[in-house]
């Protein structure tokens, strides 16, 4: 564990009050709230007769001997911002967080960003299959190139753009046993393809039903939070969660976002910034409301429109060594091309590998399997494992 005893008191503090924090703002982004020191931070929550938050006088050794017990429970580590190895961009924000709980080792973001560009990919939860698709080839792509994915785990883009970088093999990074287990072919790119900060503790999925995602990111990237491991996802953590978002990254791409989205808000944060141009919007259809708050952006100055992933790699600082250019999107086959409708829904159930045809069902709704079964055998893209299970072949 690479994390003090003020640090951790600050977690400790933060998941207590943290019913209070969302009586009090709703939802809304606090940068205020975040960053009070302790005393006052308490002070301000405890005005209703709440008990003095615990945190505050528990001793330090108490406080890591609780922290290496989380840690055992859970399979979690903490870095705090004290340590040299500290993503030093988020030391930098106005509300800096005090730690990162990561899931299974710290040293994994360390690994994950050292000397490597990264690239946030946000958008709508309720995004269309076309905004989807475009986030999952951009995460893809740029994981191919060498850029760290970075997004938030929500349902639809976020989603999109993890799913993208972990479909990426090969190259000089680790392999493990789990791999070779989950069928890999050829090493990974190795631990930190693409990393999800969570609104809530970093030990389990949120959501739950994004939980073969997230077991995904655990054995091939980074799952980390800012909350200790127990604490309840709430409508104010999601707002804070977009500030560490905005702030680790050397760009933030915007896919498809609503008016007064949460990616909005990622996105007010980097405007904010005193350089002004780490942010590029994928345009959208016009008649979309999901694209009217991204659309909208591009009127913002230093704002540009980027197509596909070699936008993005124009835009990102230059690598130790190299520059920009060094960055091309690799040759690596997609496995979802030439798929769409219910044929291209079904496939992605299969990327992780074979399933049987009851656990999509619990996926996907059973018409949709038909359908989707229907699509990919005209296609000869499906076939079955010898114990019957359902395997999808590559293009």
């Amino acid at each position: 564990m690479r994390a003090c005893a003020a640090c951790l008191r600050r977690s400790r503090l933060l998941a207590e009050v943290s019913p209070e924090i969302d009586r009090r703002f709703r939802g809304r982004r606090v940068p205020g709230i975040l960053a009070m020191d302790d005393e006052r931070l308490a002070a301000t929550l405890g005005r209703h007769g709440r008990a003095r938050p615990d945190a505050l006088d528990l001793g330090d050794e108490e406080l890591l001997q609780r922290a290496r017990a989380l840690r055992a429970a859970h399979r979690t580590d903490a870095i705090c911002r004290h340590d040299p190895e500290f993503p030093a961009r988020l030391s930098t924000i106005d509300d800096p967080p005090a730690l990162l709980y990561v899931r299974d080792d710290a040293g994994r973001l360390v690994d994950a960003l050292a000397g490597r560009p990264s690239v946030a990919i946000v958008g709508s939860r309720q995004a269309s299959d076309e905004a989807r698709e475009m986030a999952r080839r951009l995460g893809a792509d740029l994981a191919s190139a060498g850029v760290v994915v970075v997004s938030g785990m929500a349902f639809g883009v976020d989603a999109a753009a993890h799913d993208g970088a972990l479909t990426v093999h090969g190259g000089s990074g680790r392999g493990s046993a789990t791999d070779a287990a989950d069928g890999v072919d050829g090493a990974p790119s190795g631990p930190g393809r693409t990393v999800a900060i969570l609104g809530g503790g970093p030990e389990r999925s949120s959501p739950a039903r994004l939980s073969r995602l997230y077991e995904r990111i655990v054995r091939h990237g980074v799952v980390a939070s800012e909350l200790p491991p127990g604490t309840t996802p709430r409508p104010w953590t999601f707002p804070a969660r977009n500030r560490l978002l905005a702030g680790l990254v050397d760009l933030v791409v915007v896919v498809a976002a609503r008016p007064g989205s949460g990616s909005l808000i990622t996105a007010g944060l980097v405007l904010s910034d005193a350089a002004g141009d780490r942010l590029a919007v994928v345009p959208g259809s016009t008649t979309d409301p999901r694209c009217a708050g991204s659309n909208a952006l591009l009127r913002e100055p230093g704002v540009t429109a980027v197509l596909d992933a070699s936008d993005v790699l124009a835009r990102l600082p230059a690598r130790p060594g190299g520059d920009p250019g060094t960055f091309r999107p690799s040759t690596t086959r997609d496995p979802l091309a030439g798929l769409d409708g219910d044929g291209l829904r079904l496939a992605r159930c299969l990327l992780d590998g074979p399933r049987t045809l009851e656990s999509i069902v619990d996926d996907l709704d059973a018409v949709r399997v038909l359908a989707g079964l229907a699509e990919l055998e005209a296609a000869g893209r499906l076939r079955r494992s010898v114990d019957g299970a359902l395997v999808l072949d590559v293009a």
